[in-house]
This record gives structure tokens, sequence and C-alpha cells, in this order.
């Protein structure tokens, strides 16, 4: 089974530095012309469906990728972003004014990171639902080719999964840019990595 995984296309709310979360805003021209450069890329590869969180963002970049092409989309709710709780829609700035260990935490200890003093999720929880997904998925498709448009963090604790890597290790590079492309190959329960965020077909970065 091969899954080629990639994160939504850039949007108005990264271009502001804000946290988006759950809640959503629209994707930028860039994001747009990214996404459909993706599913140019993808074209001659027979994907037999494509999984995408339910988040706007999300779905449009599924469409842009999937072009005129025949192939069903299916919404899955566990592949949404992780849950910023009171973080979501304010900037950088403004969550640093206020919860500035914990925003350090995030970005650069995450095994340390505790959501609860602004409502949020933990990585734990976001990673038992993104598997629960993922082994939906498998046992949906194995053996055939899929595509799931999902979330930076979504990909990060996945990629923390398959590589055996801890939380603490969550942000090691490659950055996941937005309509890059993360190729995992499995069998009889074993994953492979093929490709790590690979950009070469972006329009712009």
């Amino acid at each position: 089974m091969r899954i080629y995984l990639t994160r939504h296309g850039e949007t108005k709310w990264n271009k502001e530095n804000r946290l988006q979360g759950w809640k959503d805003s629209d994707l930028t021209t860039i994001g747009e012309k990214n996404a459909t450069a993706l599913g140019l890329r993808l074209k001659e590869i027979d994907i037999n469906k494509i999984y995408t969180s339910p988040s706007v963002r999300a779905v449009h970049t599924a469409n842009l990728i999937r072009g005129s092409r025949d192939i069903r989309i299916q919404k899955v709710e566990e592949l949404r972003e992780i849950y910023f709780g009171l973080w979501e829609g304010r900037t950088k700035e403004s969550i640093v004014a206020e919860y500035k260990s914990e925003y350090h935490h995030f970005w650069n200890s995450p095994h340390l990171y505790n959501p609860s003093n602004h409502e949020g999720e933990s990585l734990q929880d976001l990673q038992t639902r993104v598997l629960s997904a993922l082994h939906m998925i498998i046992d949906q498709d194995e053996s055939r080719s899929v595509l799931i448009v999902t979330h930076a963090v979504v990909i990060r604790v996945l990629l923390s999964y398959v590589l055996a890597l801890s939380f603490e290790e969550l942000w090691k590079p490659p950055f996941i840019h937005g309509a890059s492309l993360t190729i995992l190959e499995y069998d009889e329960g074993e994953f492979e990595v093929k490709g790590l965020g690979d950009t070469n077909h972006l329009i712009e970065v």
C-alpha cells in the first residue's frame, strides 16, 4: 500500500502567522497554485481514494489536487488539525504575550507541551485519534494507493509514530510546507518512508 500524504495549501492565516487549529481561513492564490501543481505531479498515479480533514482549507486542497479525475473524496474527522483552544485565530505575538512559556514549549520542547492552561488538545491525544484514522484507512484500502490531505501537526505526529521518534523530535527537519509531498509504503504492519516533505513540484515555497 502506498500512502501519499500532504498538508493543505498556504492560507491567509498562515501568511498572517495566526494559529488555525480547528478554525479555518481560505487558501491564498499561492496555496491554490501549489495544490494544483501537486495534482499535476500525481496525475499519472492510480489513486483509489482521497481522505481529507473536514476543515475547509483541506477539502479545498483535496479538490484542487483531484482536478477533473474521478476519485472519491472522504472526509475523516480524526484527520482534523490539533485543537489549540484559546490560541486559535490569534497571532504568535498575541499568544506569546500571554502564554510565553507554553508557546515556547510547543515549538522548541514539544515533549514538555501542556495545553491545559489554554484548553487545547495534547499531542498524545492528537496522535491517538490520528492513528485511529490511519488504521481505518489501511483497513479500507490496503494494497491500494491513497492520498491523505491534512495538517502540519497531524503529519508530524503520524511521522513520529512511523519513524519511532519521541515528541521531543517532533519538529525534526524537513519543514512540512503546504502542498508538499510525503510518501509512505505499508506492507504487513511495517511502514517505510519513501519521500519526506518534497517540494520540487511547488510553484512557490
